[in-house]
């Protein structure tokens, strides 16, 4: 909640990963053009 509300405030780009096993997932959550991190 913390980054988010940095991110947002400061119009600075979020970037999310994870790993799980083989598997990976990443995002970017610009507060501008997408929703916020907790939205």
């Amino acid at each position: 909640n913390y980054v988010n509300k940095i991110g947002v405030r400061l119009n600075i780009p979020i970037v999310d990963a994870g790993t799980l096993a083989y598997k990976g997932n990443a995002t970017t959550i610009l507060s501008q053009i997408s929703r916020c991190y907790s939205c």
